[in-house]
């Protein structure tokens, strides 16, 4: 089936994805392939400048090809003087701190992935695929949790939760497929019933994760997407929001439903910005009372920097004593810069970096679409949204599934301008 369904090059660049490590799937207790931030930056580099001259040649003359040159150009510079920000206030080497950049530095990749005679339907499978098989391992791990030492799948807990929450390495493209599927159920009637089905077990995946921000963005979306699309849908649109309500509320009563809410509303009452205890509050008061040396080091960034987990902590493993002082202190104080999102980045990465990353969704979100790409403008959102708190727009490679949505934005830009010039 997946044979008919992808084409050959789709089914090559799905494997790349795959093997690039975004789902960090493990064989015997290692992963398939060991893709640290120094080799992913080299691969980075090397891909783009072998793609050179046919990355150059393949440059279309949209007013997003430049706007989107103009925006690397400016991350270029912003991690250039990142660097010497990190090597003049911390000590840490060039190259040790440019290498911590490589998880963001993926944005590069658009170049030369987008050079691939791929069709804007090629990269929807693409996406398509990658949310099934995340979808499809969530629904394991629900169903049968021992299956985590089974596969030996690399997932992670939040241990200083008052409950496990369930984090998969690939999280991103779940938050994605749930846009793509709603947009679909709404915008198709081919398949619309399937695509209806995969955004409610999808959502209430992203219900049964725990994470108040992201549960917060994806409601919003959906009831504006479905706002959007509900002149086009006519009478349908009250059958789709009555089968929508009755399957919320038949998964709404299940145990493990009602236990993850009455969870999340028990730590709504301790986990907010009025708890002056809370870790969020100590974690900004910390930052910018008593972190930064100057202000010039709060605007480039202190400088990216590996963080080594205590139950691996070695002298050796440090690779600086800037990584050593950051990881004493998330150990010690659960201080992770990751936990205020885009704000936490701009601590370490520089304020002109978010200003890029942030310029990037704005891209997507201003940009009209026809309604069956609506799901673009809504990744937008959801990213600035979610970004407060929470740090899947560029955390764990999920930079990656942006990257695909940015190619298939620009495919559809390209051939607007195609229409225009004929």
């Amino acid at each position: 089936m997946l044979k008919a369904f992808l084409s050959n090059q789709s089914r090559i660049i799905l494997l790349f994805l795959i093997l690039l490590d975004c789902f960090r799937f493990q064989l015997f207790s290692h992963t398939l392939i060991n893709i640290n931030e120094k080799r992913l930056f080299f691969f980075i580099v090397f891909l783009c400048l072998i793609g050179y001259n046919e990355i150059k040649k393949n440059r279309t003359k949209t007013i997003f090809d430049k706007t989107f040159d103009r925006l690397m150009i400016l991350l270029v510079v912003s991690v250039f003087l990142n660097c010497f920000s990190c090597l003049y206030y911390r000590d840490q080497t060039v190259w040790e701190t440019m290498f911590n950049w490589s998880p963001i530095l993926l944005l590069f990749l658009f170049y030369p992935l987008s050079i691939l005679k791929l069709s804007i339907k090629n990269w929807e499978n693409v996406l398509y695929v990658l949310f099934l098989i995340n979808l499809s391992i969530r629904l394991l791990l629900t169903l049968y949790p021992p299956s985590i030492s089974l596969f030996q799948l690399d997932v992670s807990y939040d241990k200083f939760a008052n409950d496990q929450r369930l984090r998969l390495f690939s999280d991103g493209i779940l938050f994605l497929g749930n846009l793509y599927c709603l947009n679909k159920s709404l915008t198709q009637k081919k398949h619309s019933v399937l695509f209806l089905c995969l955004y409610i077990t999808s959502l209430m995946q992203i219900l049964l994760m725990g994470f108040r921000t992201v549960i917060s963005a994806s409601v919003i979306i959906s009831i504006l997407m479905f706002l959007k699309c509900m002149k086009k849908m006519g009478g349908v649109s009250m059958f789709f929001v009555t089968v929508v309500l009755l399957l919320l509320f038949f998964l709404s009563n299940l145990f493990i439903v009602q236990y993850r809410v009455d969870e999340i509303l028990n730590r709504n009452r301790t986990a907010n910005f009025s708890n002056e205890e809370y870790v969020r509050v100590l974690l900004l008061d910390y930052y910018y009372t008593d972190y930064f040396k100057s202000n010039t080091e709060m605007i480039l960034g202190s400088g990216m920097v590996k963080r080594v987990v205590s139950d691996k902590k070695s002298k050796l493993l440090y690779p600086s004593e800037y990584s050593k002082e950051v990881s004493t202190y998330s150990d010690v104080y659960h201080f992770y810069p990751v936990d205020m999102g885009l704000i936490g980045l701009s601590w370490e990465a520089g304020i002109p970096a978010v200003i890029v990353m942030i310029i990037l969704c704005c891209v997507l979100i201003f940009n009209k679409q026809d309604d069956e790409y609506l799901y673009i403008r809504g990744w937008g959102l959801f990213l600035l949204l979610i970004s407060i708190t929470v740090p899947f727009y560029y955390y764990n490679k999920n930079i990656l599934f942006t990257v695909i949505v940015l190619i298939i934005f620009m495919k559809l830009k390209c051939g607007k301008l195609v229409q225009v010039n004929e």
